[in-house]
């Protein structure tokens, strides 16, 4: 019944944060702080002391993989939160599969939007220089700042964990 529980959790919270991030360009806290502590929880229900150890691993590995694009301003807290929440949820193991599921599909993303907007300098220098292309996009809630482009990357986290969940 608990592993029944912890895919039903991972994927609406997934589904809510790609709603209220695509909505609002947030992720709200009391969505996902009680995400966290569920997965905990039905994490050490379902295999005691292993469980726990397996939820507290595998949030702060989500945390810590998106601490640094956070830092440098290429993506908000809640997108770092979201990506703890799904550790939290579903262990070490998957959440660092769905951070490389989600890089890939995030940039997929980043580069189609550039395009669109015809920001071609952009995407011929988001190839160049990755890691710098995130501090030269940082978008802070649902305001658009000139030069900016908001990017819901809840919707990356999400594709990215679902594949990772199928594989």
């Amino acid at each position: 019944m608990a592993p029944l529980m912890l895919e039903t959790l991972l994927f609406a919270v997934l589904a809510g944060a790609v709603y209220t991030d695509w909505r609002w360009g947030k992720i709200r806290n009391k969505m996902l702080f009680p995400a966290i502590g569920a997965g905990l929880a039905l994490n050490a229900a379902a295999d005691g002391t292993g469980g726990v150890l397996s939820s507290v691993a595998g949030a702060g590995l989500g945390l810590g993989l998106l601490l640094l694009p956070f830092v440098l301003g290429g993506m908000g807290a809640g997108d770092a939160k979201l990506m703890c929440a799904v550790g939290a949820i579903a262990g070490a193991g998957l959440v660092l599969w769905a951070f490389i599921w989600a890089g890939v599909l995030g940039g997929a993303m980043a580069l189609v939007i550039l395009a669109r907007k015809r920001q071609f300098a952009l995407v011929s220098y988001m190839l160049a220089f990755p890691l710098a292309f995130l501090s030269a996009q940082r978008s802070a809630g649902s305001e658009e700042k000139p030069g900016r482009t908001r990017f819901p990357y809840a919707l990356a986290i999400a594709g990215g964990t679902a594949i990772a969940w199928c594989l």
